[in-house]
């Protein structure tokens, strides 16, 4: 069970899955988000699948120099976002929902928020054990902050670099005819640094992105955002 333990936890809070970029390239209405990502650890490879949502709600100009507020004339993105992730280890699959809100100002600063939770997961060695008469309970949540600066104007492809704040709760129990035999929590947090860079074309964009994490594992993703 230890490397499902590893997986786990690695894929759900390690390295999370922060939703769409919709506010940087359009500023009203909803979008659609498909992601593709691949991640590689040591011999195994991560692959990942995503569908989100997004809503963009500009902000008013505010010329009231007495009342100043941060978003004047910004933009506001509420969105969510659904993830597969699959491991080529042991045939490991797990399913995790987010949501947050995505702020982004007239100076091409950005900053946001999303939390995130696992929602299924299973494989092989969950099926083994479940033969062999154990029941494995997980749970994971994390929230992300971030911060960041995107510039349209200086090159023919939006460009964007990203800090992101990862804080984590993981916990999970192993149990035997409804007798928990081991049980086990950790909290915790991580740094990523996320780069990435946009085309448009007319209501599509297709942005490519690589993030890196404090012990400099990579991974890449293609997003394709579509404005409805």
């Amino acid at each position: 069970m230890k490397m499902l333990f590893i997986w786990i936890s690695f894929t759900a809070i390690a390295l999370s899955f922060p939703g769409s970029f919709s506010g940087m390239y359009f500023e009203e209405g909803a979008t659609i988000t498909g992601k593709y990502l691949t991640q590689k650890e040591d011999e195994s490879r991560d692959n990942g699948i995503g569908l989100g949502v997004s809503y963009l709600i500009p902000q008013k100009a505010n010329n009231d120099l007495d009342r100043p507020i941060l978003l004047s004339n910004g933009t506001v993105e509420i969105n969510s976002l659904y993830t597969r992730v699959e491991s080529d280890d042991e045939g490991l699959h797990m399913d995790l929902l987010s949501a947050g809100v995505n702020c982004y100002m007239q100076n091409n600063i950005k900053f946001g928020f999303q939390y995130e939770t696992l929602v299924n997961f299973g494989g092989d060695l969950l099926d083994q054990a479940n033969d062999d008469g154990m029941d494995l309970d997980v749970k994971s949540t994390s929230s992300i902050l971030s911060v960041g600066y995107y510039d349209n104007q200086s090159l023919p492809v939006l460009v964007f670099l990203d800090y992101l704040s990862v804080t984590y709760d993981f916990s999970t129990t192993i149990s035997v005819n409804g007798t928990s035999l081991m049980s086990a929590e950790d909290t915790g947090g991580t740094n990523l640094i996320r780069l990435g860079m946009g085309y448009k074309k007319n209501n599509l964009i297709i942005q490519p992105t690589f993030t890196l994490n404090e012990d400099s594992e990579k991974r890449f993703a293609i997003n394709l955002i579509y404005k409805l």
